[in-house]
């Protein structure tokens, strides 16, 4: 066979076991079966042994160098091979017997019990009602993620189920535990697609049970598959095929309802949620009453809806119910605490996330609390709370794929990179939050990701590339119509219009945004709509109001607090000074603030434009070190020329063996010194040096 052993290390396995005594030999049959390494116990188990003599047998086949010992005291076939080459010549009969004594001995390993590999010895000892018992109790541990390896449980449902015979209700059964294993998956595999697919589209099939699990594979799609829009079309296909089951239904309509994903109107989301509404009324059960209600508090959250707050209250009280009635209850505060953080309310945003958390302690709900992770990130970054944040939003960026918050670490890790003054980074951060294929990501995360982009390209004077991201981003924004999540988009978008003269239309751009989030409780969509006609006001000349308006909007920023913004926004009235010939002590407190909160790349911007204005900024803090006043120091040269070669700040402290943040600041005073705005100019001004 391909997969057996040379012919060579088979002879001399062979003629090794046949010196030895039957004892020994059914050790090393034991191991061979097993595949894996054994303590003493499980081997003398497997080959039927009591402990006197399988004692001895071990030493017989160490002895022999049929069997070796790890350092755990554990012990297998060597070389590995060597197994293959025993299991050849075992009759058929004599290795199900194995099997099946593998089976029950690792079924008694204390807990967790290895339910995936004693699920295969049952298969492999012909007992097929024990391996599909075992491989069910496989998938049930890893949907409660009590197994870091749902791999292997989908993959032994997906055997089961290619398995002749099944009784109908147990593969329905096994095909919906299926598809919530692979929900833990990194993405929808073609083989569980087609598993499913089979099974929905079989004639036999209920068509309650059909709509059930059309709904799941909907689900899976919409979360991990390559084209939500396709996820959507069945999960309300599901609703119709599910309307004699009040439950499953309820649940696909709510799903319907929630507005996380681009391409569909709000007003579409909100349609779902009232036909679950009036059928969670009709069937008269308080569990549908709360699934909708954790909706309801999910969407007016998202959109700004002052109700939000009452209804949340609600949903909070009714966590003291018990049961199964905490999930929901979690899933809606976690959704909250999302929701009113875009808005900019950052206070009721920590109080829903440690009520979740508490929550979550209590039901074990490891992966709806990760859904407050990004949400932290963001509030952190909002707050301006910076110290560490870039080293969390990697880390949970990276650490796992299937991690709700992993868009919303991603922007944030772009965020920062951008006010530190790494393009590069920025660019690839926030293509990784979902701008590489917006059409599948989180609406409120493309959005903000796509503003970021929008203010990076339109600093370096990209007004190619300004234009298309700027114009697809808005097209996103009118099409979904949750206008409270335009706050970091809406403004650069109007600075794209009337950079290209597009007076009329920045104003309409303008009026929309404003008619969109009237009456609605967002504070930061509230700042951005002062900074959009502050904006007008300068292309339109009306320097002296563009300044006032700018200043405005940097106190509603600062009062949210929103420390970043608010810098920006004093920048650009500092620059209307500057303008108009009078002192700029906004730009000066800019650069003040930029330079507190550690946005390097900001902070040389404000820098860089006072001394063109013959203008000092503040004074940089006093070091032991010797002074090398407007000279580049050995290690800011040494680093600028890294970072003129394109480097990331994260390959230059590798490199150096620095941290990133001691990078982002000798680039931070090396463009103070040159007078730069952007590392992109580095190049030029050091070549320029060096004649």
């Amino acid at each position: 066979a391909p997969d057996g052993a040379p012919p060579r290390l088979t002879q001399l396995t062979l003629d090794r076991c046949s010196g030895l005594d039957p004892d020994a030999q059914a050790m090393v049959h034991a191991a061979a079966v097993l595949g894996e390494p054994a303590d003493e116990k499980v081997l003398a188990a497997v080959a039927g042994l009591p402990a006197a003599r399988a004692q001895n047998a071990l030493l017989a086949a160490l002895a022999r160098r049929l069997l070796t010992e790890t350092p755990q005291a554990a012990y297998h076939c060597h070389p590995p091979l060597a197994a293959r080459a025993v299991l050849d010549q075992l009759p058929g009969p004599v290795r199900r017997r194995l099997h099946g004594r593998a089976a029950e001995a690792l079924a008694r390993l204390p807990r967790p019990v290895p339910l995936d590999r004693v699920a295969r010895h049952h298969r492999a000892a012909g007992s097929t009602k024990a391996w599909l018992r075992t491989a069910e109790a496989a998938a049930d541990r890893a949907v409660q993620q009590r197994t870091p390896d749902p791999q292997s449980a989908a993959e032994l449902l997906q055997e089961a189920l290619a398995t002749d015979g099944l009784p109908g209700a147990t593969e329905v059964r096994l095909a919906r535990k299926l598809a919530q294993v692979a929900g833990h998956l990194s993405g929808l595999d073609d083989t569980t697609h087609a598993l499913l697919e089979r099974l929905i589209n079989s004639e036999q099939l209920p068509l309650g049970v059909r709509g059930e699990l059309r709904r799941d594979l909907a689900l899976l799609i919409v979360n991990q598959g390559a084209s939500p829009q396709q996820g959507l079309a069945e999960m309300a296909h599901a609703v119709d095929e599910l309307s004699g089951r009040p439950e499953p239904a309820v649940r696909a309509m709510v799903a319907l309802a929630m507005p996380f994903l681009t391409g569909v109107a709000v007003a579409e989301n909100e349609r779902w949620l009232e036909r679950a509404q009036t059928a969670a009324d009709r069937s008269g059960d308080p569990a549908l009453r709360l699934v909708v209600l954790a909706g309801r508090v999910s969407l007016t959250a998202e959109v700004g809806d002052r109700g939000v707050w009452a209804l949340a209250r609600e949903l909070a009280a009714a966590h003291a119910l018990g049961g199964v009635t905490r999930i929901e209850v979690l899933r809606g505060l976690c959704n909250a605490a999302d929701g009113v953080a875009w808005l900019g309310h950052y206070d009721h945003a920590d109080r829903f996330i440690r009520h979740a958390l508490q929550l979550a302690s209590r039901v074990g709900a490891e992966f709806n609390a990760d859904l407050t992770k990004g949400t932290a990130l963001r509030i952190d970054w909002g707050r301006g709370n910076w110290s560490d944040l870039e080293n969390r939003a990697t880390g949970l960026a990276a650490r796992n794929p299937l991690s709700p918050a992993r868009p919303e670490a991603h922007l944030v890790a772009g965020q920062l990179a951008l006010a530190r003054g790494d393009w590069s980074a920025a660019h690839q951060q926030l293509r990784a939050a979902g701008l590489s294929a917006p059409d599948n990501g989180a609406a409120p995360v493309i959005t903000a990701a796509g503003g970021v982009l929008l203010r990076g390209l339109l600093d370096r004077g990209e007004s190619a590339q300004a234009r298309r991201t700027g114009e697809a981003a808005w097209r996103r924004l009118r099409t979904k119509g949750v206008w409270v999540w335009g706050a970091e988009l809406v403004p650069s978008y109007v600075e794209l219009l009337t950079r290209d003269g597009e007076q009329a239309g920045a104003e309409r751009a303008i009026a929309r945004f404003a008619e969109g989030i009237e009456d609605r409780d967002a504070p930061l969509a509230a700042a951005a709509l002062q900074l959009c006609r502050a904006l007008l006001d300068q292309s339109a000349g009306r320097t002296g109001q563009a300044r006032t308006g700018f200043a405005q909007a940097a106190e509603q920023y600062a009062a949210i607090p929103q420390p970043y913004d608010a810098a920006l926004a004093l920048e650009r009235a500092g620059r209307c000074a500057l303008d108009a010939h009078q002192t700029p002590d906004q730009l000066v407190a800019a650069e003040r603030q930029f330079d507190a909160l550690g946005a390097a790349g900001d902070a040389a911007r404000c820098g860089a434009a006072l001394r063109r204005h013959g203008l000092a900024g503040p004074p940089a803090p006093r070091r032991g070190r010797p002074a090398y006043g407007t000279q580049l120091s050995p290690r800011e040269r040494e680093v600028a020329l890294l970072a003129s070669e394109g480097r990331t700040n994260a390959e230059i402290a590798a490199e150096l063996v620095l941290s990133p943040r001691t990078v982002e600041q000798h680039i931070a005073k090396a463009l103070r010194k040159l007078s730069l705005t952007s590392r992109t100019e580095l190049p030029a001004a050091l070549t320029a040096r060096t004649r």
